[in-house]
Formats: C-alpha cells, structure tokens, sequence
C-alpha cells in the first residue's frame, strides 16, 4: 500500500505513546485529591467525576477526530 505508515515506525509511536501515558496519569490523579480538598467537594465525588470526564473523553474523542480529518466535523477550519 502506498503512502502507508510502516509497521516499524508504528510500533515506535505506539511505544512512545505508552511510555508517556503513566506519567500523565499518575499526574492526574496527585491533583484530584488537591483539588477536591480546595474545593471543598468530598473525595469520592471528585474522584468519580474525573473517571467520568476521563472515560468520555477517550469515547467522545477518537470519532471527533475521524469526522474532523474528513472536514465534516464540528471543528471545520
């Protein structure tokens, strides 16, 4: 197929993504106890909501992308 990314190079991206997805992760969830303590929600909420916002996004985002790479998305330029 021409023009296809190669499986090497896909390997690659993929590996880099994993290795800085548990950083940011882990990042995530340090702040979530902080900001609820500032904010003065309990911690099982603000814990619930970030799952929430977080599972949203990873299903919301992927078909948002698609739709916008063919210009048919919300995001048109």
């Amino acid at each position: 197929m021409a023009g296809a990314l190669p499986f090497w190079l896909l390997a690659v991206l993929v590996a880099g993504v994993g290795a800085t997805r548990g950083p940011g992760d882990l990042a995530k969830a340090v702040m979530v106890p902080e900001a609820a303590e500032r904010c003065g929600v309990p911690l099982e909420r603000a814990t619930g909501l970030s799952g929430v916002v977080e599972r949203l996004a990873a299903t919301i985002a992927p078909p948002r992308a698609v739709d916008s790479s063919r210009g048919s998305g919300l995001w048109r330029g």
